[in-house]
């Protein structure tokens, strides 16, 4: 008990010490398509964390983590037609986005206009610094796997010339060190990337293994996301390139290449059109050789085609995926790839086909967007106001083809994902989600989930689309939050997990505290529940045995040296603070303790 209250009184003291922003896992669960939060990829809400903010306005725009060349191009076009985007209600309009992509990339953009009367095309200089670090300890002991220390540095400075630096570093418990940097600098069409970065193309199998169905439920993590050259997000450069990194992006045109220190080289080109890719990549490095690849996309109003075809050390590997929509209820996937060992790391390759169907119904306001693929931009899940409700559902089949008998035997798998949302008055929501997988190589899993939840700033209409409902709340100086969940798992046997949340936010501070019961008797009926952290920060635990579990969040920023010039009104300088402290008391264990701080200052 003694412990317990220690706890406890660390939580309540991180009032004063943001949590993970609602902005982020929005953000994530759109670029993903992953229906919850706990299907998002790990590194994605640190990617975002770590990404420069993108403007919309900018004449050499480029498809990046958050913008797909269709979008790019489309804004292209708007622009040519109507002049600068001001705002998220207006890029909406844009073809390619629709009211929920705006929603959940707006807090990334930027619509600053140099078109307006009377504003210069200013520098504008923002440098960051961040310490974090985390404690855990198992019946009084550190516990092995704990969160490293980490330390940060980043400087930025816009306009017409652009300069990106950063510096990040961590340490394990015995002194260790391991860090990552890079230097990113734009002046026109030309970028220059310097340090840590990553090189990705096409459908990625020049540079990563291929696609599996096995963890996401929607239809649109059926095709990946080229993101090009970008910096390195992490702060242990594992996996990635060092050395320099040049591109060249004008019209129809787009060129990279890099020389890495590690003996790898690589080129790029491709030619853009509004609706259609075409693509080629050279890599070299000492582990794989030689890799070729072709890469193309189609792009329409209502479909998307993918390809790639690889070649290396005499294996051919190929790659497609196609998604598009019947109506604004209906929605399909496709995919096959046949990909040989060399570009999988299995010991017998890895060949498939996936297919896949979704349907949304519209109510109450339900409005659809004009395609149904992540690539382009959009969702087919509208939003809904007071007293409404929508169904969504989808199914898909995963089998693994050419199987060797006795040694790779044929794998299939089929999910089912049925989800309904009751919006009961503008405060109060009813989530409800059901999903059935069903493996030839292992115990069905059937989940059954509830949440209710309330806040006290009403949801929007436009953003009660998002996956995700809690953090669709319409800004507001302060607002109540308050969530209940009753989640079941069936597989060899019945698991059981609920928790209550509640949490007060408003532009300056933050606290949210959790109470979770649970009884998992079997490790692979196991249910995997997102809980709030620093930003940047993704915690998604895995929770079996049996036990109850505490935790604490709070967060605040600090505006000492506010500007308040009429030339700069937004500068100035500020502290932000994270504090997480968390228990969980098991039958079977011992206790454990976790305190994890984070520090930051923008300037």
């Amino acid at each position: 008990m003694k412990r317990l209250f220690i706890s406890v009184v660390l939580g309540l003291v991180a009032w004063s010490l943001p949590a993970q922003e609602e902005s982020v896992i929005r953000a994530a669960l759109y670029l993903s398509g992953a229906a919850s939060e706990e299907e998002i990829p790990a590194d994605l809400p640190e990617r975002l964390e770590a990404a420069a903010v993108v403007r919309i306005n900018n004449p050499h725009l480029r498809a990046n983590l958050l913008i797909s060349d269709y979008q790019a191009a489309s804004i292209r076009d708007y622009r040519a037609a109507y002049g600068d985007i001001l705002s998220a209600e207006e890029l909406a309009l844009v073809d390619g986005f629709g009211p929920v992509a705006a929603a959940a990339l707006a807090p990334f953009l930027s619509f600053t206009s140099y078109r307006l009367p009377g504003q210069a095309d200013t520098v504008r200089t923002r440098a960051t610094a961040l310490l974090r670090g985390a404690l855990t300890t198992l019946g009084g002991k550190l516990k092995a796997g704990g969160e490293l220390p980490r330390a940060g540095i980043t400087w930025q400075a816009g306009g017409a010339w652009r300069r990106d630096g950063v510096w990040r570093a961590q340490a394990d418990g015995s002194g260790k060190a391991d860090g990552s940097f890079y230097a990113d600098a734009t002046l026109g069409p030309w970028r220059l990337l310097a340090g840590h970065f990553n090189a990705r193309w096409g459908q990625g199998l020049a540079a990563w293994s291929g696609f599996s169905m096995e963890s996401l439920s929607t239809l649109d993590a059926f095709l990946k996301r080229p993101t090009g050259l970008s910096p390195v997000w992490s702060y242990a450069p594992s996996g990635v390139h060092r050395g320099v990194a040049l591109s060249y992006d004008r019209a129809h045109i787009r060129a990279a290449g890099y020389i890495g220190q590690h003996n790898d080289y690589g080129l790029h080109a491709d030619y853009l059109s509004r609706t259609a890719q075409l693509g080629i990549t050279a890599l070299w490095a000492d582990a794989t050789g030689c890799t070729l690849a072709l890469d193309g996309r189609l792009t329409s109003r209502h479909a998307l085609l993918t390809a790639e075809l690889a070649c290396r050390s005499r294996s051919v590997a190929f790659k497609t995926a196609a998604s598009g929509r019947w109506n604004d209820s209906w929605k399909w996937a496709a995919q096959a790839r046949a990909l040989p060992r060399r570009f999988t790391g299995k010991k017998y390759g890895e060949y498939g086909a996936a297919l896949g169907l979704a349907y949304a119904s519209r109510r109450a306001g339900n409005t659809a967007s004009s395609t149904a693929t992540a690539h382009r931009g959009t969702d087919i899940n509208g939003g809904t106001g007071p007293a409404g409700g929508t169904h969504t559902a989808s199914v898909t089949v995963d089998a693994s083809l050419l199987p060797i008998p006795g040694t790779d035997p044929r794998r299939i798998q089929i999910r089912i994902y049925s989800q309904w949302q009751w919006q009961i008055t503008p405060f109060w929501l009813i989530d409800t989600r059901v999903t059935e997988r069903y493996r030839n190589y292992e115990s069905p899993r059937t989940s059954l989930r509830a949440d209710l939840k309330f806040t006290s700033a009403p949801t929007s209409a436009s953003a009660s689309a998002s996956a995700s409902a809690p953090y669709t709340a319409s800004v507001s100086p302060a607002y109540w939050l308050l969530t209940a969940r009753l989640e079941a798992v069936r597989c060899s046997m019945w698991g059981f997990l609920t928790y209550v949340e509640g949490g007060r936010k408003n532009e300056s501070s933050a606290l949210y505290l959790r109470i979770t019961g649970f009884s998992i008797p079997v490790w692979d009926a196991r249910i995997y529940c997102y809980e709030r952290d620093a930003p940047g920060t993704f915690s998604v635990p895995a929770y079996n045995g049996r036990g109850i579990a505490f935790s604490a969040v709070g967060s605040l920023k600090l505006r000492p040296f506010r500007n308040l010039s009429q030339r700069h009104p937004l500068r100035f300088f500020s502290l932000k603070g994270n504090l997480r402290a968390a228990c969980q008391l098991r039958t079977d264990r011992r206790p454990s303790y976790t305190l994890a701080l984070q520090l930051q200052t923008d300037l």
